[in-house]
């Protein structure tokens, strides 16, 4: 795959209007300073902000300053969930590969480039690949408050326990997956919110489709949709009641 021209990049917004500011100058940084030539989908979730109006500012920067990739929105007015969105970009994807993201670029599109450069991507063959923050730390590409940190150990050792998946880290949402694959494993979740990242991986293990963590640059941005203590509470619930039904049907 040359300059990696083959993916698309999908990311989710939900009432992202402050933060579209710092989203597009990174991502017109990305594209004039790489080669690569990725695609974009960009979905509004049902914002009820201005997220669609800069989105669509958005895509026409980008096709002005990028004419040889595409960049489209999907929109609809009910919110979904993070899960929902991502699958609605994944069904409007047209290339081979397709490349989730979060609208901070806590990772961002260059780790793209970071893996490729590694050697770490072998995309001939059907396997997802996914971001690691804890990997990211361990190589010291990452970063993590005093508070998130604990939080996230504890958090990843039950996810381990309870659903089987040999992963440190399940909800980073940086992760590459085959278009086919995806638009696979997407279809019918049960859940679509915050914890779909674990079903999507429980089904992946039950399809047999290989998972790779690599690890990647990570800066934590302020804003979180996501608080560590309520949020991570109710996601732990959800976890659990996956694992027991993915463990009792395969």
């Amino acid at each position: 795959m040359s300059h990696l021209s083959d993916i698309t990049l999908i990311i989710p917004f939900h009432n992202e209007a402050r933060r579209l500011d710092s989203t597009t100058d990174g991502l017109m940084t990305y594209f004039r300073t790489s080669e690569s030539r990725p695609h974009m989908i960009f979905v509004n979730d049902g914002s009820a902000d201005d997220t669609r109006t800069r989105l669509e500012a958005l895509c026409e920067k980008l096709r002005n300053c990028v004419p040889e990739s595409t960049f489209n929105m999907v929109s609809y007015d009910k919110a979904g969930g993070k899960g929902w969105a991502l699958f609605q970009g994944i069904l409007a994807c047209k290339t081979a590969w397709c490349l989730t993201l979060d609208a901070d670029l806590s990772a961002g599109p260059r780790e793209l480039d970071f893996w490729q450069e590694r050697g770490w991507l072998h995309m001939d063959q059907d396997r997802v690949f996914i971001g690691s923050r804890e990997m990211g730390i361990r190589e010291g590409l990452a970063t993590s408050s005093a508070l998130r940190r604990p939080v996230s150990v504890v958090f990843n050792r039950l996810v381990q326990r309870w659903t089987g998946l040999h992963l440190d880290d399940t909800q980073c949402g940086f992760k590459l997956y085959p278009s086919a694959i995806a638009k696979e494993i997407f279809t019918n979740l049960s859940d679509y919110g915050f914890a779909h990242d674990v079903e999507v991986l429980l089904r992946l293990r039950n399809m047999n489709v290989p998972v790779a963590p690599l690890a990647v640059h990570w800066q934590p941005e302020k804003g979180s949709k996501v608080n560590v203590f309520s949020d991570g509470w109710q996601m732990l619930k959800v976890i659990r009641t996956l694992g027991k039904r993915y463990t009792q049907h395969p």
